[in-house]
């Protein structure tokens, strides 16, 4: 109900003028539709690619989760490294990855509040909630992510099952740890 009503608000504002200004022709409220809608394309990618960043962020905390218990687990009692194991391994750094992805176009080009902090970072270091976005959280992710793919790689060049899952129990509770601390708490049940 919500969005049908967001979305039938969005086509008055933005479609009509943009149809009225092909009708009338006039250069000078057809230049400030263009912007307009513009502008608006970039707001809308943006709630867009944040509500698949946060919402995939719970899938990524209950797949790490889920695998620091198994591979701890699996390492205690001796457990054979299998073909699934890899595979989910696998699809997990590959959700880490995408995640990531989303991150950068995020921090790099949609997001309000890191744009502002990366403009002036001496004034973002001063602002806790800019510094946070600007600085911490992206840093964190980053170092997290690059734990994942090393202990990937190790698990991959290790020999021995136990030794497998020992590696891979502690480098992804590295990488649960940073993440979770690098994940804000005021958002962890809005979004």
């Amino acid at each position: 109900m919500y969005f049908y009503d967001d979305v039938k608000t969005h086509f008055i504002i933005i479609f009509l003028p943009l149809l009225f200004c092909y009708s009338c022709k006039e250069k000078i409220f057809y230049k400030k539709t263009y912007y307009l809608l513009s502008y608006y394309i970039i707001f809308m990618t943006y709630q867009i690619i944040l509500y698949i960043h946060s919402w995939l962020r719970w899938l990524g905390l209950l797949l790490l989760i889920f695998q620091v218990l198994k591979s701890f687990f699996s390492w205690i009692t001796k457990r054979k490294y299998l073909r699934k194991d890899k595979i989910f391994t696998s699809v997990l750094v590959g959700l880490l990855d995408i995640q990531l992805v989303l991150g950068i176009g995020l921090y790099f080009f949609l997001s309000p509040i890191s744009m502002k902090g990366l403009e002036n970072i001496g004034e973002a270091m001063k602002d806790s909630t800019t510094r946070f976005w600007t600085v911490e959280h992206f840093s964190m992710m980053l170092v997290a992510i690059v734990l994942a793919h090393i202990g990937k790689i190790k698990i991959q060049k290790e020999m021995a099952d136990p030794r497998k899952f020992k590696l891979q129990a502690l480098y992804f509770f590295a990488c649960l740890l940073l993440i979770i601390a690098g994940i804000p708490f005021e958002r962890w049940i809005v979004r």
